[in-house]
């Protein structure tokens, strides 16, 4: 029998799932129910469900993040996503986050459940079958990897008579000490100390981390861009990561101390460090259309001195076209390239406030030239606050959809996420002590 997770935040919903099959007879059994993807992600850890059918909208943990964790765990359990919602860019949501089927509630009968069960009974079944593989693999992988290790503690150690004695060894292995395939497989340390990726020319890596399977730790000397491309993927893969800011306030304290022959104590490097990243890291705003991205901007401009600039400003200007034209000759996507190219250029600034547009978070490529000089503020307000006048995407959609679909890509660039529904002071206040 698979197991079967049933998560949804609504109580009649469960009840409606639980009666809608004779599950026994199907193959299949109802281990467990949750209210919300929290809840359900401590139930999978110990009930270990083989299949999890899953609202995408709830609280606390929403249904696809549900599935994008645990897909970063394990292949399994398969996902089956149920919403009330049909547009387009869910289902490819949920597709990315490795889910078999989607199901609009309001469609929902015997048969259309059945035919995606089937489909992640089928996913289960490979899965297992690989997992399978995959251990008698590893098995082996970690015996090689065994001998490979005795074999270079006794190559450093200098227990080789000759070169002679390391042919036939070599030769069992299949290794070659002279090739890049070899580096790649030993590095567990990088450190990049050349000036690829420096400004201007930001999103450039000497190297690509994903060759690096056994890498631990990566330093990246390069202090413009704070966050190179390189320390962006290490960020990515999970990997430790470090710039060249500390390496540089070192330096610059040793320096100061040689020429003037005044002791600094190294409790003066954190905050020298901390005083620059202040200085010169960019104020991101993001948020949903109405948000109040523009007035915050100016005040945080006026309260700390800094250039303000508006993303959509500049687009319209270079245009000579305002946003709802743009939208309306060229369409969405001609816009968002147009605003991709502004925030690669001015991402690449330091010290400035950056208002963005709210769509900018649709564009994945947007992330890294945003994060790699930038603190990311996300500004949320009440859905009844926003305005709509202007705002193309806002005229045209139901904003509470709008929302949702946009939710877990605002939670994904942003830092710090500040509520802008008090007064324009308050949330000013707050930004400024996020900064400290």
């Amino acid at each position: 029998m698979l197991r079967i997770l049933l998560v949804d935040d609504e109580p009649l919903v469960l009840i409606g799932l639980q009666g809608m099959l004779e599950w026994e007879k199907l193959g299949y059994t109802v281990c467990s129910t949750a209210r919300n993807g929290k809840l359900a992600l401590e139930l999978i850890e110990r009930e270990k469900p083989d299949i999890v059918i899953a609202d995408v909208k709830m609280p606390v943990m929403d249904g696809l993040t549900l599935a994008r964790t645990c897909r970063e765990r394990s292949a399994l359990p398969a996902f089956i996503m149920l919403t009330s919602f049909e547009e387009f860019d869910y289902i490819k949501q949920a597709m990315g986050a490795g889910v078999v089927d989607y199901l609009v509630k309001l469609d929902l009968t015997p048969e259309n459940l059945q035919t995606a069960l089937a489909k992640a009974a089928e996913k289960v079944k490979k899965e297992r079958a690989l997992l399978g593989e995959l251990s008698a693999q590893e098995n082996l992988a970690e015996s090689v990897r065994s001998y490979q290790e005795r074999f270079f503690v006794r190559l450093y150690a200098g227990l080789f008579p000759d070169e002679a004695a390391l042919e036939q060894p070599l030769q069992h292995m299949e290794l070659n000490l002279a090739s890049d395939a070899y580096l790649v497989a030993s590095c567990e340390i990088i450190a990049n100390t050349t000036p690829v990726g420096m400004y201007p020319h930001n999103g450039a890596a000497a190297v690509d981390l994903r060759r690096f399977p056994r890498c631990e730790g990566v330093l990246d000397i390069v202090y413009n861009p704070a966050r190179t491309a390189l320390l962006l993927q290490a960020e990515e893969l999970g990997i430790p990561h470090a710039g060249g800011l500390s390496m540089l306030v070192a330096q610059a304290k040793r320096s100061s101390e040689q020429f003037t022959g005044t002791v600094i104590g190294d409790e003066a490097l954190e905050r020298v460090e901390r005083t620059v990243n202040h200085r010169l890291r960019n104020i991101i705003l993001i948020g949903m259309p109405g948000s109040g991205k523009s007035a915050v901007a100016a005040a945080l401009g006026k309260a700390l001195d800094r250039e303000v600039v508006e993303a959509d400003e500049l687009i319209a200007q270079r245009t000579g076209m305002s946003i709802p034209e743009i939208f309306a000759r060229s369409g969405e996507e001609t816009f968002r390239k147009l605003e991709t190219a502004v925030l690669a250029e001015q991402g690449k600034r330091s010290g400035i406030i950056l208002s963005t547009g709210g769509g900018c978070v649709t564009r994945p490529e947007n992330y890294p030239l945003l994060h790699q000089n930038g603190t990311i503020f996300r500004l949320t307000r009440d859905l009844a606050k926003l305005p709509t006048e202007g705002r193309p995407i806002s005229q045209t959609t139901d904003l509470a959809q709008l929302c949702a679909r946009r939710e877990p890509l605002y939670r994904r660039f942003a830092d710090v996420t500040v509520s802008n529904d008090g007064a324009l002071e308050a949330t000013v206040q707050t930004i400024k002590e996020a900064l400290l």
